[in-house]
């Protein structure tokens, strides 16, 4: 009985270190994984997200500035109405003659 007792002494001990060593590292592992899922954003982060909708605002702006300038052009069709003579707001086209302009 002597062997069976200090086995069971021996697996007692092997469960006891290993539990002291284990526990506390999981425990951090759990606590570092449970510590990043809650962290909030850093101010690092807050404004690096505050320029960034800055600098869509500013292009959302110059969007709408290149929109008003491209509608105000005249079309290429309407230039090409306007260099044969033809009268852009109404839409009407001098009847063409056959000779050559130059």
């Amino acid at each position: 009985m002597c062997m069976s007792d200090g086995f069971v002494i021996a697996l007692i001990g092997i469960i006891a270190m290993t539990t002291i060593i284990c526990l506390p590292i999981i425990l951090v592992f759990w606590l570092v994984a449970r510590k990043r899922s809650d962290r909030q954003m850093s101010t690092n982060e807050e404004e690096r997200l505050r320029r960034i909708w800055a600098g869509l605002q500013k292009m959302e702006e110059r969007i709408d500035n290149l929109e008003t300038i491209l509608s105000a052009r005249p079309r290429k069709d309407e230039l090409e109405r306007a260099a044969r003579g033809a009268d852009v707001r109404s839409g009407r086209v001098e009847p063409d003659t056959g000779e050559n302009p130059r």
